[in-house]
């Protein structure tokens, strides 16, 4: 494994600790969940509106193609949803990259991805979940189940349970 190689685990890893902590952390404190409710979730959902490139894609992005030479060859025939098609798009357009620049620099990332448990089943269920409006692990849906763990908890254990 080369640095450039190690950075991406890192950037995937952080990407993943910011989610979980996020969805899950006021299951571990009430405090956390007073401050996911209060804070991060209303912080979260203002940067997606305001970024139009999700921050750690892009970083991700420019990552792989800043460093080309130093990351495995994509192996991944699938072709991306309508949905993400949209996302390289308007990415390509945003980070000044050509299209399939793009396409190419998200294929290598998600492979990494892949290799990490968690992203695997997201990626897994999000493609299942792709034509419906109800899909759990949208930008969306996520913020909306984080808001409703973090609300059930502070609703269930009133007292410092």
């Amino acid at each position: 494994m080369n640095k450039h190689e190690a950075i991406l685990y890192a950037l995937c890893g952080a990407h993943i600790l910011v989610w979980l902590v996020i969805m899950f952390g006021g299951l571990a404190s009430r405090r956390l969940a007073v401050i996911n409710v209060a804070l991060f979730l209303p912080a979260v959902f203002l940067v997606q509106c305001a970024l139009k490139t999700h921050v750690f894609i892009r970083a991700k992005t420019q990552l792989v193609l800043d460093h080309p030479d130093s990351f495995d060859v994509p192996t991944s025939t699938t072709d991306f949803t309508e949905a993400e098609e949209l996302e390289t798009r308007r990415d390509a357009r945003q980070l000044g990259y050509d299209v399939s620049d793009v396409r190419y620099a998200r294929r290598v990332f998600q492979m990494y991805e892949d290799r990490l448990v968690l992203p695997r089943l997201t990626h897994w269920l999000g493609r299942r979940c792709a034509l419906s409006f109800q899909n759990p692990v949208s930008a969306q849906g996520m913020l909306v189940v984080a808001y409703a763990v973090n609300a059930a908890r502070l609703l269930w254990c009133r007292r410092g349970c």
